[in-house]
């Protein structure tokens, strides 16, 4: 029953943000982001959230994959309110690899859907690079945005976000993970 109401709840705050967008509401002004981590600068912009301030947690690993190369992992959570909204993971591979986005896209939608949730996928640009980035809805009307893209032929970012497009769409305009500082 709770399930149902938030579902109305969210499809009636839904329709009230449209006809004030229709009726001439101005744009939120953007904060931008800029975070170190590793040999990366990760840096967007996102709308100013009622939850709070953004709060970053960093995580850096390395792991040895089952075929011996070595996969350097930067990964960027952001907290708004004690909630996670928000995670970017920078993969750095220690030779190249040919990567198929097509593949890639297929894999993850028919993942999230055989998983029992609903996921429609489309290919758009994200830090002047063609990426993927997937709808995913789950049976309580939540809301993941995944995105996946390549920087080269080492270096992959995939990230989520758990806000409503309309805030997810600036950080994917803006998004900028800077090259290695070797």
């Amino acid at each position: 029953m709770r399930a149902v109401l938030l579902y109305y709840m969210r499809r009636l705050l839904f329709i009230g943000l449209l006809i004030a967008l229709m009726c001439g509401a101005h744009a939120e002004d953007l904060i931008n982001y800029s975070e170190d981590i590793g040999p990366y600068v990760v840096s967007f912009s996102l709308p100013e959230l009622q939850s709070g301030p953004v709060e970053f947690e960093k995580d850096i690993s390395q792991t040895e994959m089952l075929n011996g190369r070595i996969k350097d992992e930067y990964k960027l959570i952001m907290y708004s309110g004690d909630e996670g909204f928000c995670y970017i993971i920078v993969s750095h591979l220690d030779k190249e690899q040919d990567y198929s986005l097509k593949k890639l896209r297929e894999t993850q939608e028919e993942y999230f859907n055989n998983a029992g949730f609903s996921a429609i996928s489309a290919e758009r640009e994200i830090d002047n690079t063609t990426g993927v980035i997937i709808d995913v809805t789950d049976v309580d009307a939540s809301q993941l945005y995944e995105f996946y893209y390549f920087k080269d032929k080492r270096t992959g970012i995939h990230g989520g976000i758990m806000l409503p497009w309309n805030q997810t769409v600036p950080l994917l305009r803006t998004l900028n993970v800077t090259e290695p500082k070797y």
